[in-house]
């Protein structure tokens, strides 16, 4: 725990950060998009959840191939701020490392908690993790031009029903879940890793 990244974890975290990035923006795009163009509040809720939700599944082999790769402090958290700093720097506000650094801070955490060595550390951090994907809708939530922007592709109805905080905090829940199924998936496909890794 005391070692140093080297510029191999530093490759490694590039590599599966770039997997990672184009993971969430398929996942993310598709059911933002199907949302918005929802009539009904529920379903809305439902394509919004699903955003972060689906991230979660379809991402978790990688993340977890990755935890099992760079076992060293600092390393998870620098590949876990990349992507909401990018999307910072891509036009999203300032909510979302903001808020996003307390999930990867405290995914980064359990892992240290573990060891890096201990797959239920590795489970509940990655769950922990996948939280941050939903952050970008906290700033509709709190921020007065992008509620208005979305009021104007959704109409205010739909608007005032799903961006509340009971139902964003419905959606972290949602997120949370599919972290989880998304960690117990990577950890039956890449079950081999694991065992060269030492993890337990």
């Amino acid at each position: 725990m005391n070692e140093k990244l080297t510029i191999r974890d530093l490759t490694h975290i590039g590599v599966f950060l770039v997997i990672y990035y184009v993971l969430i923006g398929l996942m993310s795009m598709t059911f933002v998009l199907l949302g918005m163009g929802a009539t009904d509040p529920f379903l809305a809720w439902l394509c919004f959840g699903g955003a972060p939700f689906m991230t979660g599944v379809v991402a978790g082999p990688v993340v977890m191939l990755l935890m099992t790769k760079v076992q060293k402090a600092w390393g998870f958290f620098i590949f876990g701020m990349l992507s909401p700093l990018a999307l910072w720097a891509t036009g999203h506000t300032w909510i979302v490392p903001a808020i996003s650094v307390f999930f990867v801070g405290l995914a980064e955490f359990i892992l240290r908690k573990g060891h890096f060595k201990s797959l239920k550390a590795m489970t509940l951090a990655y769950a922990c993790f996948n939280i941050w994907a939903m952050t970008p809708f906290f700033a509709v939530l709190w921020i007065q031009f992008m509620q208005t922007r979305m009021v104007e592709k959704m109409g205010k109805n739909l608007v005032m029903t799903i961006f509340t905080f009971p139902h964003m905090l419905g959606i972290v829940g949602v997120a949370f879940v599919g972290g989880l199924i998304g960690a117990f998936l990577g950890r039956k496909m890449i079950k081999k890793h694991f065992h060269k890794a030492g993890i337990v």
